[in-house]
Formats: C-alpha cells, structure tokens, sequence
C-alpha cells in the first residue's frame, strides 16, 4: 500500500496603497503573494506507464511555487486641457516554479518528471497620453497615443539541460 501525504501550509498576501498627489494624479502600489502547490500527479512517486514511450515519474521532494508580484501606476488628468497620462508597471517573480524535465533515452523512449526551478519572471508595462479637442459645440475629437511593452522569462530543462528563454514583445 502506497501512502502520500503532504501539506502545504504558506502565507497569502496583498496589500495595497494609493497615494493622491495632488486633486489631478494620483500613484498606487500592490504587492502580492501567491502559492501554488504541485498537482497529485506531479508528487505521486511511482511509474505512469501509460504510454510506454513517454513514462512518467512524480516528485514527491516538490515544493509548492510562490509568485511575488508588484504593481505600481501613476496617472495624472487635467480637466482644463482635456489630457490625461496614465502609466503602470507589473512584474512577476517566480520561485521554485514547478516545470517538467524530460529526458530521450538511447531507445528513444522519453523519461518525464518534475523539478522546482527559480529565476523565471514576466513584466508588462504602458504608458498612455489621451487629449480630447474640440471641434465645434457638438463635436470633439479624441486621440489617444499608447506605447507598452512585455517581457518573460521562463527556465525549463531539455533533455535534462536546463535553460532560459526570454521573451519580449
């Protein structure tokens, strides 16, 4: 009789501030963490043979994964001009992210199993200018000019090298 038994007791949090500048802009702050733990299959420490071609193996030695995060925006908005700024910034750490490491034996039979891993992190940020002009009593026109950008950072293993990509956008 197989026995697993596991628990993952971890601390969840978010604060949150918002701080007005002045009566037109205003600067806020998040900070969050998030836990996740492995999935059943990912822990359970025995052969999935399944597919005799690709077996795999749980970890039962996983650790769940936290995701820090942090966000901050800064806006700003004059009535008078009809403008308005806006810009925000969020980035994600990741530590002991739980991805798969496989490896391709000489007989071409793929070996799976799970691993913690830490480093990986995605960001995504934008800035964005709107101004509103009037045409004539009943018509205005409203432009809106935005510029953002995504970064990620993922770290994985293949062929039981581990590495890390990066994308950009």
């Amino acid at each position: 009789i197989l026995s697993l038994k596991h628990n993952f007791k971890n601390l969840e949090l978010t604060s949150f501030i918002r701080y007005r500048l002045s009566k037109r802009s205003s600067l806020s702050f998040e900070y969050s963490l998030y836990n996740t733990p492995p999935g059943l299959l990912q822990i359970q420490p025995f052969q999935n043979i399944t597919n005799p071609l690709h077996i795999i193996i749980g970890n039962p030695s996983l650790k769940h994964y936290s995701t820090h995060g942090v966000y901050i925006k800064y806006n700003v908005f004059n009535l008078q001009k009809e403008t308005g700024l806006n810009t925000y910034l969020i980035v994600n750490f990741m530590k002991d992210q739980i991805v798969a490491k496989s490896i391709i034996d000489e007989n071409f039979i793929r070996y799976t199993t799970y691993a913690n891993v830490s480093g990986g992190y995605n960001a995504r940020g934008k800035v964005s200018y709107s101004k509103n002009i009037k045409i004539d009593a009943f018509k205005s026109l409203k432009y809106e000019f935005e510029l953002s950008t995504i970064i990620d950072k993922q770290i994985n293993f293949n062929n039981d090298q581990q590495y890390a990509s990066i994308n950009t956008l």
